[in-house]
């Protein structure tokens, strides 16, 4: 009965364990700049000044993921302009307060760890990593990032950003396993 128990227990841990698995961040969103004098290069992204007093130079086309319960068709943010080759420090690229979800978040790159334009598609694309800052997404959460745009249309831009978070729920799991693990050899020995 004693060995029946244990294995129930054991095998009880294991489902919660496996239920608590970490939940991914994921999704991005399409933008469309406001101001003229948006584009990119080889060098550096330029997303211009913003002809609204808020300092929003952006409205969200579509989004995706978990970015799409935060924000909606129109909402406004804000991005700023950085040079990416070569890139130093951490910079707040955009921040934003969406309808859905009112709160405010911020968006920092890290660092740049690809880039390239493409003459022969227009296609610019590149990545790197860096972190969020409010929101309902979590503070401080370190993501993979990917902004892909088209030099013909140079106002036409997408953001992505990607991770999988470990849930606290899960480290407490297998800690109270190793833990009972530890105690069942002990008592194994005696």
């Amino acid at each position: 009965m004693k060995l029946y128990t244990q294995a129930l227990l054991g095998a009880a841990l294991v489902g919660f364990t496996a239920a608590a698995a970490a939940l991914p961040i994921s999704g991005g969103g399409s933008f469309v700049a406001n101001a003229p004098n948006s584009g990119y290069d080889a060098n550096s992204v330029t997303f211009g000044t913003s002809p609204n007093p808020s300092g929003d130079n952006a409205q969200i086309k579509a989004t995706s993921g978990n970015y799409a319960n935060l924000f909606a068709f129109n909402d406004t943010v804000e991005f700023y302009d950085f040079i990416y080759n070569p890139y130093s420090g951490t910079k707040k690229i955009w921040d934003g307060s969406g309808s859905l979800n009112p709160t405010n978040m911020q968006f920092f790159l890290k660092n740049v760890s690809s880039g390239s334009l493409n003459s022969s598609t227009n296609q610019f694309i590149i990545s790197g990593t860096g972190f969020i800052r409010g929101g309902t997404l979590g503070d401080g959460v370190d993501v993979m990032w990917s902004f892909t745009g088209n030099q013909a249309t140079r106002n036409n831009f997408s953001w992505s950003a990607s991770i999988s978070v470990p849930e606290p729920g899960t480290l407490v799991l297998l800690g109270i396993g190793l833990a009972g693990l530890g105690v069942a050899r002990r008592r194994q020995r005696a």
